[in-house]
C-alpha cells in the first residue's frame, strides 16, 4: 500500500476520482485474524497457498470487540488520509467487514436461521464499525454481492464497493458527478444475483443513522443500492456523498482553469476574465441542478495591493449546493362528499 499510494500521490501526473477498498481491508483482517502468512496469499486457487475467506478459517476473523476490527480499521484510515489529506481530490469507497453479514458462502440472516434477526446478529456489532472515521471524503457500504463467474459457473460474494464504484462511474458517464449515486434511477446493481440481506425500512434507519449505507432487493427493480452517507459525523451538507463530489469536481475543473492563467499579468482585465469563465462554468452546473445559487469574487476585494505584490491572485467561491430527496412522506386523508378539499388542505 505504501508503495501505491507514493506512486500515486501528485495529482498532476494522475487524475484520480475514485478509491475502491475491493476487498483489501477484509484481506488484511482476515490474515491478521488467521496468522496466515502473506506471501503467495494470492496464488491460483488450486496450489497450495491460496486463501479463501469462506474457509473454515474465516471463522477466527469474528466481531466482538473493536479490537477484532482492529487491521480492517487502520486500512480504511489509511484509504481515508490518502483521499483526503494527500490527494485531496477523490473519495474513498469503503467495504463493511464480511463477518458482519456473510458466514463462508452462507448469508447470516436467512429464512433457514430465523433466530438470526437484525437486531441480535448485527445490532449488537454496529458500535464496534461505526465512527472509525470521521470524513466526508469517504462512504461505506454494509451489503456484499453474490454474482456468477460466466467462465466457470461459479457463484461467490463480491465487496459491495466493487459495484459501488461502477454505479458511480456510471452516474458521472450518463447523468452528472454532482447526483446521488443510489436509488431507481442511478443505483441499480447490475449483474448481482443476491445481496447479503435486504433491510427494513427500520433497519435501513439505524444503519443510515450510524453512517453506513445498504442495497435493498427489490421484487421488479432487482438490487438497488440505496443512502450516500459520508463517514462525517458532523451535520452539514458534506455528509452526502453528492455534496461531497460536487465540491471535488468543481475544484478539479477550477484548478484546471486556474492553470491557464498562471504566469500572466494580473490586471484587472485579467481578473474579470477569469471570473466571468468560473461564471459561465458554473451557471451551467446551476442549470444542470448542481447548484441552488453561487458567487464568484476575484476583484480588489481579495485581490489587494499586497497581494499583488507577492504575485498571487486571489479567488473565493461560494457555493450553495442542492439538497437530495431522501426520505418522502405521503399523507392520505379521507374526507367526506361534502368537504371542502381546498379549505381542508
Amino acid at each position: 500500500m505504501d508503495r501505491i499510494f507514493r506512486n500515486n500521490q501528485d495529482p498532476n501526473k494522475i487524475d484520480i476520482d475514485i478509491i475502491c477498498d475491493a476487498g483489501v481491508s477484509n484481506i488484511g483482517q482476515f490474515i491478521a485474524s488467521t496468522g496466515e502468512n502473506t506471501e503467495g496469499s494470492f496464488k491460483d486457487e488450486d496450489k497450495e497457498g491460496y486463501f479463501d475467506l469462506d474457509s473454515q478459517k474465516s471463522s477466527l476473523f469474528r466481531i466482538e470487540s473493536r479490537g477484532d476490527v482492529q487491521v480492517w480499521a487502520n486500512i480504511l484510515k489509511r484509504y481515508d488520509d490518502f483521499a483526503k489529506n494527500v490527494r485531496k481530490d477523490c473519495v474513498f469507497i469503503a467495504d463493511g467487514p464480511r463477518q458482519m453479514v456473510l458466514d463462508g458462502q452462507v448469508k447470516k440472516l436467512r429464512k433457514t436461521r430465523p433466530t438470526s434477526t437484525f437486531v441480535n446478529t448485527i445490532v449488537p456489532k454496529i458500535r464496534f464499525i461505526s465512527n472509525v472515521i470521521n470524513s466526508s471524503y469517504s462512504a461505506g457500504y454494509l451489503n456484499w454481492f453474490q454474482i456468477r463467474d460466466s467462465f466457470s459457473g461459479r457463484y461467490f460474494w463480491i465487496p459491495p464497493s466493487v459495484k459501488a464504484m461502477g454505479i458511480y462511474m456510471r452516474t458521472d458517464r450518463y447523468s452528472n458527478f454532482w447526483e446521488a449515486p443510489a436509488g431507481m434511477n442511478r443505483g441499480v446493481v447490475q449483474d448481482a444475483i443476491d445481496a447479503s440481506f435486504s433491510p427494513t425500512v427500520e433497519e435501513a434507519g439505524y444503519l443510515y443513522t450510524n453512517s453506513w449505507n445498504y442495497a435493498i432487493s427489490y421484487p421488479i427493480e432487482g438490487i438497488v443500492l440505496e443512502g450516500q452517507r459520508t463517514f462525517q459525523t458532523n451535520r452539514t451538507a458534506l455528509d452526502r456523498i453528492n455534496v461531497r463530489r460536487l465540491l471535488l469536481g468543481l475544484e478539479k475543473v477550477t484548478r484546471n482553469f486556474a492553470r491557464q492563467f498562471n504566469y500572466e499579468g494580473n490586471t484587472q482585465w485579467l481578473r474579470m476574465r477569469f471570473k466571468d469563465i468560473l461564471d459561465r462554468y458554473f451557471d451551467e452546473v446551476k442549470s444542470g441542478g448542481g447548484l441552488n445559487d453561487f458567487l464568484v469574487v476575484c476583484d480588489e476585494r481579495n485581490n489587494t495591493i499586497q497581494t499583488i505584490e507577492n504575485n498571487e491572485l486571489h479567488i473565493q467561491i461560494y457555493v450553495k449546493p442542492i439538497k437530495t430527496i431522501e426520505f418522502i412522506i405521503l399523507n392520505f386523508v379521507c374526507t367526506n362528499q361534502s368537504a371542502n378539499i381546498e379549505e381542508m388542505a
